[in-house]
């Protein structure tokens, strides 16, 4: 055992410094998510589905408001002023930092003009719209500071910040919500905020001192000038992600909404293991595009597909127990929307892949025009289904906008490797049939939801073929965990 831990401790000390930068970030990313996943039990139990629906709805919000309130300057332009004026660093984030500031201002400011105008959209009272300033204002400045450090790989600091965070948040959250008699979703939002106002407030402050530059037209003219034509792209995404549970809110109250938003913390569990994939996958595909080997990346995306599939599939036999674990009763019908919106996340994950290739011959007017064009689709499904057949409907709607959206960037991809006069990778015919197997696959195990001798004794001989195919795969599994090349 000393002789592993041993081992264990000499790899660590021998990694670079960004493998082990890497590495702390994406074990603080998984701490953030896990924590937000294991106490949702907690929540569930102590909280109404109406308290548990405004919560939900606060967070659609406010990712929906960080996107006009920040504009992400925090993303692309602010990478690209690290270099460009590398000199004046802390200068440049002290000024990003106060440009997203006086944004918030503005643009909560109009909220609050016609309020009473939107009330019934947005759902949420002045108050709890006045924390969400509060928390977009120095949840910026955390966003700023984090990417600075990890541009310049100083993790250790971050690591602090976000694990006293990831803790302190729910801890807080907590003991808040069991202290309230009448207002528990105000009072898990209250947790949150004041988390994030203690901790993100030193980093804010620290900031500003260091930069000593609060206002600087030619940086606010740098990164406006470069991010504002993105900002329909991140919108557009944003609102894909989020507007099914804002129009089930608004369609059919704010408990329906905290319902829906079981589904979706179900579907959040395959969403870090498909980040991760598509992150280890994409350096290697733009190997390969560099060389041309066309069809070694069909080749192996196809396998690689193939993994991620059978994952949703086995997940989706478990949706009633996760769903059980999660939430108590009251939550049960969640599970009826839950295999729709694991289709969805695994055609999301299909797309990447086209838009790898995409991004890599700079394309990113096609990945505009499809983000903008899905959103408006699925606002459009949404509104007409959750009308007509109810909050289980929206996850039917995103399950569609997401073909379509995979479907735009292959029709897209194929166009780029037109003009490049390249092979396309991607073969359209065994797209489509793994889109189709896999989509049948993954709904199948609702029909047997209810029955579930017959439901796990179809997941165990799933589970041996899976065994055997891993066993006689081993060599490819292990390269694609270890992010060699596959």
């Amino acid at each position: 055992m000393k002789t592993n831990l041993k081992k264990i401790s000499q790899l660590y000390t021998n990694m670079t410094l960004p493998v082990k930068a890497s590495m702390w970030y994406l074990a603080c990313s998984v701490l953030q998510k896990a924590i937000g996943f294991l106490t949702t039990p907690i929540f569930t139990r102590v909280m109404g589905t109406s308290d548990f629906g405004v919560v939900s709805m606060y967070n659609s919000w406010e990712a929906i408001l960080t996107v006009l309130c920040t504009l992400y300057l925090y993303n692309g332009v602010y990478n690209n002023a690290m270099i460009e004026y590398k000199s004046d660093k802390d200068g440049f984030t002290s000024s990003m930092q106060t440009l997203t500031t006086i944004l918030s201002l503005i643009v909560f400011s109009v909220l609050f003009v016609f309020y009473r105008q939107l009330a019934d959209v947005i759902g949420l009272s002045k108050p709890i719209m006045l924390l969400m300033m509060i928390d977009i204002v120095f949840s910026a400045g955390m966003s700023f500071w984090s990417i600075r450090n990890r541009y310049e790989y100083k993790y250790k600091s971050v690591a602090v910040f976000t694990i006293l965070s990831s803790l302190l948040m729910p801890a807080l959250s907590v003991i808040l919500v069991l202290n309230s008699a009448e207002h528990k979703a105000e009072a898990r939002i209250l947790g949150t905020v004041v988390t994030h106002v203690i901790v993100y407030g030193i980093v804010y402050f620290l900031n500003l001192t260091r930069g000593k530059k609060a206002v600087d037209l030619k940086y606010w003219k740098y990164g406006i000038k470069f991010n504002l034509p993105l900002i329909p792209h991140y919108l557009s995404s944003t609102i894909m992600t989020q507007s099914d549970r804002v129009l089930i809110n608004t369609l059919c109250g704010s408990s329906a909404a905290g319902i829906y938003s079981i589904s979706t913390n179900v579907t959040s569990i395959m969403n870090i293991v498909t980040v991760s994939i598509n992150q280890a996958v994409t350096p290697w595909i733009y190997e390969m595009l560099e060389a041309k080997k066309m069809k070694e990346i069909g080749k192996n995306v196809y396998k690689i597909v193939s993994l991620v599939g059978v994952g949703f599939v086995l997940t989706s036999f478990i949706v009633p127990e996760v769903i059980g674990v999660l939430a108590p009763s009251e939550y049960k019908s969640a599970i009826w929307a839950t295999p729709p919106l694991l289709i969805g996340m695994f055609m999301y994950f299909i797309y990447c892949n086209f838009g790898n290739v995409e991004i890599y011959f700079h394309k990113q007017n096609a990945m505009l025009f499809s983000s903008v064009t899905v959103a408006v689709i699925n606002i459009i499904l949404d509104y007409i289904l959750i009308q007509k057949y109810g909050y289980i409907a929206a996850s039917y709607a995103t399950m569609v906008s997401y073909y379509i959206y995979a479907g735009l960037h292959y029709m897209f991809m194929s166009r780029v490797c037109k003009e490049k006069k390249v092979e396309n990778p991607f073969n359209a015919s065994v797209i489509i049939v793994m889109t189709i197997v896999f989509s049948v696959l993954i709904m199948c195990p609702a029909l047997f939801y209810r029955v579930v001798l017959l439901r796990y004794s179809i997941l165990a001989v799933l589970c041996i073929i899976c065994l055997l195919w891993a066993i006689k795969n081993r060599d490819f599994i292990l390269q694609l965990i270890s992010k060699k090349r596959v």
